[in-house]
């Protein structure tokens, strides 16, 4: 899969395995995921707080 070798500086080549895994039996992409991860953090940061 080439969108592994895209994320293999972060990941080991097992979590890349369990991770496409788990991905699959979901559903969803990996860009699904990382707008979810993105959404978090920024909310975490209180971006979406009213000012």
């Amino acid at each position: 899969m080439a969108q592994e070798f895209r994320i293999s500086p972060y990941f080991s080549k097992k979590q890349v395995t369990a991770i496409d895994k788990l991905i699959d039996k979901i559903g969803c992409s990996r860009a699904d995921v990382v707008k979810q991860l993105v959404l978090i953090k920024l909310a975490e940061m209180g971006y979406f707080d009213k000012k």
